[in-house]
């Protein structure tokens, strides 16, 4: 029992840090955001940060939204800002996909080589049901030789809460 507790847990914190990535940017002042909107719609969001050296904003972050048919978004890709080469690097991306009250969030992170291509080298997929309960946790990485995705790790959870649920159990 309390060994399912730990991976209950675990899984909880996990997808709380992919969440409260956006928060922890937005509680700081050295951060300004640039959002771009086609139909009141969050397409683009631009991050600035604060050059202390100075005091104006540079580039930092970009992060690029698409949305499906029912507006539910669809991706998310995360590019960061590389200075010595000027341009977006893309660091990562996820995939939301929706299927009978469950969906699915799906990690990526990428590494630029020295081709100038962005390649997958870490890929986590989470499940979860309507009422927002971690159901599976899958972790994969890139087999080279095969060309395809290796399951390392996979969890499956009876029903973990997520962060709203726990913060309203204490």
């Amino acid at each position: 029992m309390k060994r399912n507790n730990v991976f209950k847990m675990f899984a909880a914190v996990a997808v709380f840090a992919i969440i409260g990535v956006n928060q922890a940017f937005a509680q700081n002042e050295n951060y300004v955001y640039k959002d771009e909107l086609i139909n009141n719609v969050l397409t683009s969001r631009t991050i600035l940060k604060r050059d202390n050296k100075n005091a104006s904003f540079t580039q930092y972050m970009k992060k690029d939204y698409t949305y499906d048919e029912f507006d539910r978004i669809k991706t998310q890709c995360v590019s960061r800002w590389n200075s010595s080469e000027d341009r977006w690097d893309k660091s990562l991306s996820y995939t939301y996909s929706y299927e009978d009250g469950l969906y699915s969030i799906e990690l990526s992170r990428h590494i630029q080589n020295p081709y100038d291509l962005v390649l997958k080298r870490e890929r986590s997929v989470y499940t979860i049901d309507d009422s927002r309960n971690l159901l599976l946790s899958q972790r994969y990485e890139w087999d080279r030789k095969n060309r395809d995705w290796i399951l390392i790790n996979e969890l499956m959870i009876d029903s973990v809460p997520l962060l709203g649920e726990i913060i309203d159990k204490q």
